[in-house]
């Protein structure tokens, strides 16, 4: 899954429900974990709008 394309309330959904992984998994579950914390924490989800700037793809200020 693609974090750019979680709405505002599947970002919600998997900060509060944090990810159950197997040992395999661990370091690619918890890198993920933490790219989820941080877009709930900046509010950045596909609830917001993209814009092109001087960076192709950054997110477009409020």
């Amino acid at each position: 899954m693609w974090l750019v394309n979680c709405s505002k309330k599947d970002i919600e959904c998997l900060f509060y429900n944090k990810i159950v992984y197997e040992k395999p998994d661990k370091v690619q579950a918890q890198q993920y974990q933490k790219l989820v914390n941080l877009c709930y924490a900046k509010d950045n989800n596909s609830d917001r709008y993209w814009s092109l700037s001087s960076e192709p793809w950054s997110w477009k200020s409020s």
